[in-house]
């Protein structure tokens, strides 16, 4: 396709656009609908992770032994622990130790601080903190540990932690299902509407286009207007996909980093995600603007 003719294809195509612009304008704004869910798909899915790669950087298995419990029955405790296949890691915590890490925790909490220290002893347990090999590995350990508990053991502490990597767990596969079933869905109305956009257009230029197959023009010169038509559907709808997320993000990102104890900034230029949905976005767009315009054209063409 020569130079003069790649212009004269661009300008109608562009022409397209701006004839039926209120037509071009739904089309634009079913695909930005589209653009935007699979977006905020992509982020909340991103997130979830983030957040079970958070959770599981905190999950451990605390046993808490009893008050007075000596130091060297822990220790010898440890050794057994730690001979378990699917341990990593252990850590002794005395009474003393949880004491200072709790007020430090809960420094800014005066009524806490002060009715601990009403206490005439320190009423925290001494304890171990043992990590696991890999996540799914903690539930196994804590029925092992439950099995063999020492007459020193105060308490095993892991069904918090397990209820909510379950939660977490189950909220990343129904984002994932659900997620899916939407984009599918969104896609499809945008391709229908982009598609009975272009062929509207097609019929109000009938008369043109049988005038242009009778002095030669060929298929390929007929096609490519209406598809730079769908093409700049898509870009348009990716601009005012990421005019309306760019604000969003900003809005909610710092919410969720204080959530998680991070510090993401997804609306940075450098960052990998922002290029990512751009990436994204302009692909979904041009591929469904391509294709209504291809199909719809095709059927045409073929009638």
């Amino acid at each position: 396709m020569g130079k003069i003719t790649l212009l004269r294809v661009i300008k109608n195509g562009w022409q397209n656009f701006w004839r039926h612009v209120w037509l071009s304008a739904a089309a634009i704004a079913v695909m930005t609908v589209t653009l935007s869910v699979i977006s905020i798909l992509l982020v909340l899915s991103f997130l979830t992770n983030l957040s079970l790669d958070s959770i599981k950087d905190k999950v451990d298995i605390s046993v808490d032994f009893e008050l007075g419990t000596e130091e060297s029955v822990i220790r010898n405790y440890e050794e057994r622990v730690k001979q378990l296949p699917d341990v990593a890691s252990t850590r002794y915590i005395s009474a003393d130790e949880a004491y200072l890490e709790f007020q430090k925790r809960h420094k800014d909490d005066i009524g806490i601080i002060e009715a601990i220290k009403e206490l005439d002893e320190n009423p925290l347990f001494p304890s171990l903190v043992i990590k696991a090999t890999d996540i799914s590995k903690y539930e196994s350990i804590s029925n092992t540990l439950k099995a063999e508990a020492a007459p020193a053991v105060h308490e095993i502490n892991f069904e918090d932690n397990r209820r909510a990597i379950e939660t977490l767990g189950k909220l990343t596969s129904g984002l994932a299902r659900g997620g899916t079933v939407l984009a599918i869905l969104f896609a499809l109305v945008s391709v229908l509407v982009m598609y009975n956009t272009i062929r509207l257009t097609i019929y109000n230029r009938r008369e043109e286009i049988e005038i242009m197959r009778l002095v030669g023009a060929t298929n390929a010169y007929i096609r490519w207007p209406f598809i730079i038509e769908g093409i700049i559907y898509g870009l348009v709808a990716v601009l005012i996909t990421m005019a309306v997320l760019l604000p969003l993000l900003s809005s909610f990102v710092p919410k969720m980093n204080d959530y998680l104890g991070i510090s993401l900034n997804l609306t940075s230029v450098n960052s990998g995600l922002l290029w990512q949905l751009v990436a994204v976005q302009l692909f979904l767009g041009l591929v469904l603007g391509v294709l209504s315009s291809t199909f719809a054209v095709r059927k045409y063409l073929h009638e």
